[in-house]
């Protein structure tokens, strides 16, 4: 993932889905880079929010 503010620096990151069995294996993972997810309507809708400066 790429995210970038007006007049600011790219921030690339990788984001994680909870309950994936090669999170556990994974030298980068952190638990704060999980996506949030939910079913609604008979999908899987996923958030996460970026905070840049």
């Amino acid at each position: 993932m790429k995210v970038q503010p007006r007049d600011g620096s790219v921030l690339t990151t990788q984001l994680y889905f909870p309950g994936e069995s090669k999170n556990r294996s994974d030298s980068l993972f952190r638990k704060e880079l999980l996506v949030r997810t939910a079913k609604n309507a008979g999908w899987l809708a996923g958030r996460f929010d970026f905070v840049v400066g």
